[in-house]
């Protein structure tokens, strides 16, 4: 990871995150090394990167950076970032409230194989939420 490897400093900071296999957790390397391998192109590290920024983990909260990274990462067929990006526009939190968006990108994490996607998806229809 210290060698700038790209997927390295992506499992390295899944570990300072979660403690696993070390002493202690330490969340600010941990984000730090999701934003190594995001700015190299890791989708899953745009992912857990962007996670830390809209939650305030490890660095400061920055909900906008973590759309845009949600954005980049959900353009590269991640279910997770459309799923999260379903979630930020339905409640407008770090982005405009915007319900079809919401419905777009719950709809295409179930075509990436998303199961909580495909739950929310069909409780939507169920309640008759913004889907026709």
């Amino acid at each position: 990871a210290l060698q700038g490897h790209v997927k390295a400093n992506y499992e390295f900071g899944r570990r300072l995150l979660s403690g696993l296999g070390l002493k202690k957790c330490d969340k600010v390397t941990a984000s730090e090394h999701f934003r190594r391998a995001a700015e190299a192109g890791d989708v899953e590290a745009c992912v857990a990167r962007a996670w830390c920024l809209f939650s305030g983990v490890g660095c400061s909260q920055d909900k906008q950076e973590a759309a845009n990274l949600y954005k980049f990462a959900a353009s590269r067929g991640s279910a997770r970032a459309n799923r999260n990006l379903a979630g930020m526009h339905e409640k407008g939190d770090g982005v405009a409230q915007d319900q079809q968006k919401a419905i777009d990108f719950l709809k295409e994490a179930v075509k990436l194989g998303d199961r909580d996607s495909r739950r929310q998806l069909g409780l939507k229809y169920f309640k008759a939420e913004g889907v026709k």
